[in-house]
């Protein structure tokens, strides 16, 4: 953890804030969020994030081979298959554990998975925590790579435009609304979102 940004944080926690919070993750849009929503962000290190980074990067390069491919055709059951599905996933989730090895905190894959819905949510959660927690600079981002708003969500505009359902992913996922906060167009196109 970012040893100033946390302390920071902590100084400025409050019970109401993080009510604020829930709220506006609640609130915003038509479904509120049917899991804990944590009270707090992490705050990683550069070092950190650049060793999570690697590892997700490797993972990927995995999934590229065609090793992979051939291994990942039998996970499917059958009637199950995407008609003209694409090489490789548009999107990837990969989501790390931080394990103690040793004196040292390192990441472990828990799940890879390649289904947008998150990617709108936790644009949510970023605009939700800053409005809700001060102390968060505004120049900080849970996005890898610093990306900021506007760029991410044009790269999602991007990416779903070369997906067989773009068209479904615009209708439901327009995200480039007023002030960035997410709006859908038809609200009954995502029950919920997974995290």
């Amino acid at each position: 953890m970012h040893p100033d940004l946390r302390a920071r944080f902590n100084a400025d926690f409050t019970p109401g804030k993080y009510g604020a919070l829930l709220r506006c993750v609640n609130e915003t849009e038509k479904w509120p969020a049917d899991f804990r929503i944590s009270e707090t962000p992490i705050f990683l290190t550069d070092e950190f994030t650049n060793e999570v980074t690697r590892a997700a990067n490797s993972i990927v390069d995995l999934t590229r081979t065609p090793e992979f491919a051939r291994h990942a055709q039998g996970a499917i059951p059958n009637g199950l298959e995407v008609p003209n599905e694409s090489a490789h996933p548009n999107f990837l989730i990969i989501d790390f554990g931080i394990c103690a090895e040793g004196d040292r905190l390192v990441p472990r894959l828990i799940e890879l998975q390649a289904f947008p819905s998150l990617f709108g949510f936790q644009l949510l959660l970023l605009h939700c925590m800053r409005r809700a927690y001060p102390a968060i600079p505004r120049n900080w981002t849970s996005s890898f790579g610093g990306i900021k708003d506007k760029a991410y969500i044009e790269m999602l505009h991007r990416r779903a435009g070369k997906t067989k359902n773009a068209g479904r992913f615009r209708r439901h996922g327009n995200v480039a609304r007023r002030q960035t906060r997410l709006r859908h167009k038809n609200k009954t196109a995502w029950p919920c979102f997974i995290l």
